[in-house]
C-alpha cells in the first residue's frame, strides 16, 4: 500500500486529488481544519474506499498544528509516497486595511508551514516520492484583490523550483501546479457578473473542473522526470 498526505484534502481541488488518489489505491490522508464538518465525504468514500483513508484535523497555520499533523501522519505511516500540499488561505482587503496578524497568517498557511512539512515527512519519504505544491495563476499574474495571497502564491511557485535542489541524489520529484479559477466552493461565492467577466477572459469560456486539476496532479504523481517546474493549467485565461 503506498501512502499520501493532502493537506486541505477533504474540499475543493484536495478533493478531489484524494479521490483520484483513493481510486488508484493509495491510502489517502486528508487533512482537514479542527471542528471542520467532513462527514459527507467520510460517507462516500467509506462506501467506495473503506479502510483505505483517513482525516487528518490540524491547524496548518501554526507550528503545533504542524507538529500535530504530523505526528498524525506518523501514526499511521513512517514514510510518505506522494505529499500533496494544497490547503491554503487568502485575505482580501486594501494595502490600507492589511493588517500585520493576516499577513502573518497567509504567509505561514501557504509558505511557511509548507517548507517545514517538507522538512519533516518529504526528506524521509519513500522513493520513487512524490512532492506536489498547488499554487496559483495568481501567483504569475498580479492579483489586485489579494496582496498577501498573490505574493504568498509566487512564493510558492519559487519553492517548487528551488527545493530540488535540497534533494539532490533522491528520487523525489518536487514540482507546482498553478491552476486559473477552479468551480470550488470557494469560487462560487463570487457574484455571477464577476464570474461571467473571468469567462469571458479564458478561452475555454468557463472555470476548470476539479477533477481537471487532479488529472494534472495524478499525471506528476506518475510521471519521474518532471521536476522543479511549475504546470500552468488556466484554460488560456487573458488570452485577449
Amino acid at each position: 500500500m503506498k501512502y499520501a498526505l493532502v493537506t486541505g484534502g477533504a474540499s475543493g481541488i484536495g478533493r478531489a486529488i484524494a479521490e483520484k488518489l483513493l481510486g488508484n489505491g493509495y491510502h489517502v490522508l486528508a487533512g482537514c481544519l479542527p471542528g471542520e464538518d467532513t462527514s459527507a465525504v467520510d460517507a462516500e468514500w467509506s462506501a467506495a474506499f473503506p479502510e483505505q483513508f483517513g482525516f487528518v484535523p490540524a491547524n496548518l497555520g501554526t507550528m503545533s498544528g504542524l507538529d500535530e499533523c504530523v505526528a498524525q501522519v506518523t501514526a499511521v505511516t513512517d514514510k510518505l509516497d506522494v505529499l500533496v500540499i494544497n490547503a491554503g488561505m487568502t485575505s482580501r482587503g486594501s494595502l490600507e486595511d492589511l493588517t500585520f496578524e493576516q499577513w502573518n497568517l497567509v504567509m505561514n498557511v501557504n509558505v511557511t508551514i509548507p517548507v517545514f512539512l517538507v522538512q519533516k515527512l518529504g526528506l524521509t519519504m519513500n522513493e520513487p516520492g512524490r512532492i506536489i505544491f498547488m499554487g496559483s495563476l495568481m501567483g504569475i499574474q498580479p492579483h489586485s484583490m489579494s496582496l498577501a495571497y498573490g505574493v504568498t502564491k509566487s512564493a510558492v511557485l519559487a519553492l517548487a523550483r528551488n527545493l530540488p535542489k535540497f534533494f539532490d541524489g533522491k528520487d523525489i520529484t518536487i514540482n507546482a501546479i498553478a491552476p486559473g479559477f477552479v468551480e470550488t466552493p470557494w469560487q462560487l461565492e463570487k457574484p455571477q457578473e464577476i464570474r461571467d467577466n473571468i469567462n469571458n477572459k479564458v478561452a475555454l469560456h468557463r472555470f476548470a473542473k476539479p477533477q481537471e486539476i487532479a488529472d494534472l496532479a495524478y499525471h506528476l504523481v506518475e510521471n519521474g522526470f518532471i521536476n522543479g517546474t511549475v504546470v500552468t493549467i488556466d484554460g488560456a485565461y487573458s488570452y485577449k
